[in-house]
């Protein structure tokens, strides 16, 4: 190849990636946070987020749980790469009851969760991002007669890219740890639940600093425990659904 060639070819991949740049900067110009996506929300900013969630974490030891519930919070931007922050859920979950060997779907639970946020953001070229997500917490299910107590840790993996202007998409890697407890008569029974979920995220931005928000995840999920009387370990098949509405300032 002659040196011209070289030279001709070096020149279009030089403004080819000069597009580039300038591309990402204006798909990236409203998009400096995020919150399902991998980036932090900056340092000495506010973000306040609520929305809506229903999850299906099929046959566990106590119930087929379905349920559907709100949730708020707030993060704070503790430096360029680390946010901390506070989340409530409430809801309400249903399906069969096997303490009762009922097979018809019913109201079985009010659920309440709290949760701690460590958000910790690895790379942010602007168009691509990616971060993880730390969220333990307690919850606490009350059933007719039995209020089931546990603790969480979830751990988050986030990558999104910057679409657009207003669109930025994300790829979600979920893992949670579920330890649950409760007392039926005089025996002490408890589970732990592993969940291993993968999915999608969207973000639009209607301003730089108001957007909506919506995550999908799906994937196996593992409970072994006293919950049932059988004992034993059990595998089930699990999805989660969010969306939500978010505000920084």
């Amino acid at each position: 190849m002659s040196p011209k060639v070289l030279w001709i070819l070096g020149f279009f991949l030089w403004h080819a990636e000069v597009l580039a740049q300038e591309e990402g900067v204006r798909n990236t110009e409203w998009q400096k946070w995020s919150v399902v996506g991998g980036k932090t929300i900056g340092a000495g900013f506010w973000v306040f987020e609520g929305g809506l969630e229903n999850t299906y974490s099929g046959e566990s030891f106590l119930y087929s749980d379905k349920s559907s519930g709100v949730r708020a919070g707030f993060s704070y931007g503790a430096s360029s790469k680390l946010d901390l922050g506070l989340r409530f859920t409430f809801s309400l979950g249903w399906g069969d009851d096997y303490r009762f060997n009922s097979s018809s779907p019913k109201l079985l639970s009010r659920d309440f969760k709290i949760q701690a946020l460590f958000k910790i953001g690895f790379v942010n070229t602007g168009f691509f991002s990616f971060s993880m997500k730390i969220e333990p917490g307690f919850h606490a299910d009350f059933f007719e007669g039995t209020t089931v107590l546990g603790f969480a840790l979830p751990v988050n993996l986030q990558l999104s890219w910057a679409i657009s202007r207003r669109i930025n998409l994300s790829f979600l890697l979920d893992s949670t740890l579920i330890r649950s407890d409760f007392e039926r008569g005089y025996r002490h029974r408890s589970c732990v639940s592993i969940f291993i979920l993968m999915g999608a995220g969207l973000e639009i931005f209607f301003t730089p600093n108001f957007l909506l928000h919506a995550a999908v995840t799906l994937g196996p999920a593992g409970s072994a425990g006293t919950f049932r009387s059988d004992g034993g370990a059990n595998i089930f098949f699990a999805t989660e659904a969010k969306a939500g509405l978010a505000y920084r300032f």
